[in-house]
């Protein structure tokens, strides 16, 4: 599977009957992942897309606009609830077979990206208490890493899944004229481009969009744009990952 940039359309229309509406990215598997698939919901204000439920492919969601409550199932008491508010650039990650779910609280509708998965069970972290969310309120505590006059990052979080062996996610901003060299990973690369414009891969790339880069694959990012770009970066650590030995 080569790599796929997906541009977020600019107006998501609400299904006024159901205040759910969905929109399908990419649905596809990777030499390292299984049945992986990416589409952006809008969900009108004081809706829910369903009640609790669960399924078994793990799932990110990435806050796109508007404000939602999560409410997910808190481990070891199923009768308990973790409820968060949460805004644009905010991250939910939800562990298979781990009840949740969402309301978009509002004024007018919310939008999220949805990256789902699935793989070979790690019974050694088969564990629903992973689920993990990340407020965005919270980017200002967290420590920052420079490269350079132009390249920061920030972590978010890292640690093993049911089905990975390391996912990681990472606030990756670039200023004005900078950018990335061309390299490759031995793992899957999913990008989420909130803010400015970027050049990749020979295409001009303007926010909000999508690139999934999957193992191997040679990638490179530059700002061209008039602002900082600022990309959420997630990696997917197979089990034993890709050789990159030529």
């Amino acid at each position: 599977m080569g790599f796929w940039i997906r541009a977020i359309p600019s107006i998501l229309e609400e299904n006024e009957k159901t205040g759910w509406n969905v929109y399908k990215l990419f649905n596809k598997s990777s030499c390292l992942i299984k049945n992986l698939s990416c589409h952006v919901g809008v969900l009108s204000e004081g809706k829910m897309p369903h009640p609790l439920h669960q399924h078994a492919e793990e799932e990110l969601i990435v806050i796109l606009c508007g404000e939602i409550e999560i409410t997910i199932a808190q481990a070891r008491q199923p009768y308990g609830k973790k409820q968060d508010r949460l805004k644009r650039g905010s991250v939910i990650y939800l562990s298979a077979h781990h009840q949740h779910t969402i309301r978009s609280i509002g004024p007018g509708p919310a939008e999220f990206l949805i990256i789902r998965w699935k793989g070979t069970i790690n019974k050694l972290n088969d564990d629903i208490s992973k689920s993990f969310v990340f407020n965005q309120s919270e980017r200002d505590r967290l420590p920052i890493s420079k490269f350079g006059s132009g390249l920061s990052m920030i972590r978010l979080f890292e640690m093993p899944t049911r089905y990975l062996r390391n996912l990681s996610a990472g606030i990756l901003d670039l200023k004005m004229g900078t950018g990335v060299k061309p390299h490759r990973h031995d793992h899957d690369l999913a990008i989420l481009l909130m803010d400015g414009c970027i050049e990749t891969m020979n295409a001009e790339i303007s926010a909000p969009a999508v690139l999934f880069f999957p193992a191997g694959t040679p990638h490179w990012q530059k700002n061209t744009g008039q602002i900082v770009a600022s990309l959420l970066a997630f990696e997917f650590h197979g089990d034993k990952g890709l050789s990159l030995q030529s």
